[in-house]
C-alpha cells in the first residue's frame, strides 16, 4: 500500500492503509477500492483472512507471505 520512499501521504491514503492492516470495519471494501491485487505481510490474522477469501499465496518464508488476489474467471 505504501512504498518505501519518503513520500507525503494524504490523510485518507494512511488510514485506508491502516484499516487493512489491521482488519477494521470496511477493509475488504478498501481492497477493492484501491485495486489491490497482492499483499505482503507477516501478519498471520491477515493471512488467514485472505486465504478465506480465496486469495492464493505466491511466496513465503518463516514470518512473511505473498498473497494474490484470485483472478476473476468471470
Amino acid at each position: 500500500f505504501w512504498d518505501s520512499r519518503n513520500d507525503c501521504y494524504p490523510t485518507e491514503v494512511v488510514q485506508d492503509g491502516l484499516r487493512i492492516a489491521y482488519q477494521l470495519d470496511g477493509w475488504e471494501d478498501t481492497l477493492r477500492h484501491w485495486k489491490i491485487d497482492h499483499v505482503l505481510t507477516k501478519d498471520p490474522e491477515l493471512r488467514t483472512q485472505l486465504l478465506a477469501m480465496g486469495w492464493k499465496p505466491l511466496f513465503e518464508t518463516a514470518e512473511t507471505v505473498l498473497l494474490a488476489q484470485p483472478v476473476d474467471s468471470g
